[in-house]
C-alpha cells in the first residue's frame, strides 16, 4: 500500500540521515591536525576529537565536562578573555582570536581559535564548537624577524652617518636615523611619508627619483 512504501522511504531516510551523522562525527573525531570540539552555552566541554588529543595533550575522560578556561593563562583567566570569546561568538555569529593555549603538560602553544554558537532546529542556542590550530611555528618565525628588524633599526639608528630608505614604489621616505636627524635639523615626524618633493626644486628632485628609479 502507499502507506507501507511511505513508511519504507521514511525509514530508508532516517537510516541514510543517520549513516551520514555517523559518518561525520568520525570524520571530525579523526582530524589531527586540528582540535575540533563542543562546549556547552557556559563553555564547559562536551566533546573531543583526535587533534585535540594530539594539540592539547588530554584524553577525552580527563577533559570533558572541564571548563575551557583551563586553556588560558592565568592572565587571561583573570582577564575574562574565554568568556568574551563567547559572548563575542554569540553576537557576531563567530568570533577568530590568536593567544598562548596552556596543554596538559604546562607547556605553552600560540592557537589560532575559531568558535562558531551552535544552534537546535527550533533555533534555540545549544553552545559553541571550537577549532583549535597549533601556530607555534609560524610565530617563532614571526619573532625571530621582529628581532633581526629591530636589531637591524637599532644598528641603522647608531651609525654615525645620515642613513634614509625609501619605499620602493611610492619612492617616500619611510625611514630616517639619529645621524640624519642631527644633520638636517629635521626629526623623523618631518620626514617620513614624504618625498623629494617636499625638500627640493623640481628639477632637482627630478634627478633624484630619475636615479632612485634606475636603482
Amino acid at each position: 500500500s502507499a502507506a507501507t512504501l511511505r513508511k519504507k522511504y521514511d525509514d530508508a531516510v532516517t537510516d541514510l540521515k543517520k549513516q551520514a551523522e555517523e559518518q561525520f562525527k568520525l570524520l571530525i573525531h579523526n582530524v589531527k591536525d586540528y582540535a575540533i570540539f563542543m562546549i556547552d552555552t557556559e563553555g564547559c566541554i562536551r566533546s573531543w576529537n583526535k587533534g585535540a588529543e594530539e594539540i592539547e595533550g588530554n584524553i577525552a575522560n580527563e577533559i570533558i565536562g572541564k571548563h575551557i578556561s583551563v586553556f588560558y593563562l592565568e592572565k587571561d583567566k583573570k582577564d575574562s578573555v574565554p568568556k568574551q570569546n563567547l559572548e563575542m561568538a554569540l553576537k557576531n555569529g563567530g568570533y577568530k582570536a590568536e593567544g598562548w593555549h596552556i596543554r596538559k603538560d604546562r607547556s605553552v602553544f600560540w592557537a589560532d581559535v575559531v568558535y562558531t554558537p551552535i544552534y537546535d532546529k527550533n533555533d534555540k542556542h545549544i553552545g559553541f564548537s571550537k577549532i583549535i590550530r597549533d601556530l607555534s611555528s609560524r610565530k617563532m618565525t614571526e619573532e625571530t624577524v621582529k628581532r633581526s628588524n629591530d636589531f637591524l633599526d637599532s644598528v641603522l639608528d647608531n651609525i654615525p652617518n645620515m642613513v634614509f630608505v625609501k619605499d620602493a614604489k611610492s619612492l617616500q621616505f619611510v625611514g630616517f636615523n639619529k645621524a640624519g636627524e642631527k644633520l638636517l635639523g629635521l626629526s623623523r615626524k618631518d620626514i617620513i611619508g614624504k618625498s623629494d618633493y617636499d625638500f627640493f626644486p623640481k628639477e632637482q628632485a627630478d634627478i633624484f627619483t630619475a636615479k632612485d628609479m634606475e636603482v
